[in-house]
């Protein structure tokens, strides 16, 4: 990951380098309609390729139901907003164009074409080059994806042993049939059925493959043929078109040197706790607070000694919008995580999450 990040930096370095005084003239303002932020984020992306303003820093100014801007300027945290809600919409099943497994981890989904016709694609490549933006600004995502996912992003095949990462219970029938003193009386055919979101679907593996029986003798063929279809065939168009998005910000070479694991990791970052010491050392402090003031004592203390990991994540999911430590720890963290003083004794903890803002009383 770190060396990632300088690869990231030098880009950018040699970016700035490379435009000298027209640096800032080169930085991507756009508005964005709250009530149709994925309507204006996709227009804020259309057209924009590697060179061509995905890389270059991205302002934000938000405009209301009522037309009008909202006040503020962006310093990076609008656009955080932007982003953490631009990617809380697209990736909740219900939009369509991800499903999620039994651990919750997403994959692209089969039925996206059916939901979204003909722009489905271009909402996979819209949302693969949110996916690199967030990369190449190591901003992480609460989604994560799936291993299978990960696997094709990867250019690597998925493998009969990978269907239990996307379907366990097909996975657990697959092995009971292997098991089975006949199998067939199972009555399999060299045929898929494809359910999702009211749409159904009968695929044959072979030609004529549903007037096929499975048989002892060609079960193990079967396993592949299934598995390969589940794993790798079903969701290619999708794939492509995310991968065709992603890599307009984040070249493939850099992404395969890390492995379907490491490269969850980069897009999602960690779910094992954060280091309370390192949040503590570049921690900020306003309206009287300090290090060593009673309540931030008590604040710390309860988050290294008595907090589990999940709740440590929901402590930063509240103060940041992210249940995730930043991939290079704290002091990489922008705007820099600040604990503000409220007055009020009587008022509950708030939290200003586009400014990583905690508001204690």
């Amino acid at each position: 990951v770190e060396l990632l990040h300088n690869v990231i930096q030098h880009d950018q370095a040699q970016r700035r380098d490379t435009r000298g005084p027209w640096a800032q003239a080169a930085m991507q303002r756009h508005q964005i309609r709250r009530n149709f932020l994925v309507e204006d984020g996709f227009a804020a992306f259309e057209g924009l390729t590697e060179e061509g303003g995905l890389r270059d820093v991205f302002r934000v100014e938000f405009i209301a139901p009522d037309g009008e801007p909202e006040s503020g300027v962006d310093g990076g945290g609008l656009f955080k907003e932007f982003m953490v809600t631009l990617n809380r919409a697209m990736f909740d099943p219900e939009f369509g164009l991800f499903s999620e497994t039994s651990d919750r981890t997403l994959y692209p989904a089969v039925s996206a074409f059916w939901t979204h016709g003909h722009r489905a694609a271009e909402l996979y490549a819209f949302l693969g080059k949110v996916v690199g933006k967030a990369i190449y600004e190591m901003f992480l995502l609460e989604a994560q994806f799936s291993r299978v996912f990960l696997n094709r992003l990867l250019g690597r095949t998925n493998e009969v042993d990978d269907v239990a990462a996307l379907d366990r219970e097909l996975h657990r029938n697959m092995l009971q049939i292997k098991e089975s003193a006949n199998v067939e009386e199972c009555n399999l055919t060299f045929s898929v059925s494809v359910s999702e979101r009211g749409h159904h679907e009968e695929v044959d593996l072979i030609p004529n493959g549903s007037n096929v029986p499975v048989t002892r003798d060609n079960l193990t063929r079967y396993f592949h043929l299934m598995a390969n279809f589940k794993t790798n065939v079903q969701f290619h168009g999708q794939t492509a078109a995310f991968l065709r998005g992603l890599q307009c910000v984040i070249p493939l070479s850099w992404l395969k040197m890390f492995d379907p694991y490491e490269l969850n990791s980069l897009i999602s970052g960690s779910t094992q706790g954060f280091d309370v010491q390192d949040l503590r050392r570049h921690t900020n402090f306003s309206g009287g607070y300090q290090d060593d003031s009673p309540v931030i004592q008590w604040l710390w203390r309860i988050l290294e000694h008595e907090m589990e990991p999940e709740d440590m994540g929901r402590f930063l999911m509240f103060a940041t919008s992210c249940s995730r430590p930043p991939l290079l720890g704290f002091k990489t963290l922008y705007p820099a995580f600040c604990i503000h003083r409220v007055p009020d004794g009587e008022r509950l903890p708030t939290a200003s999450t586009c400014a990583n803002l905690l508001k204690l009383p």
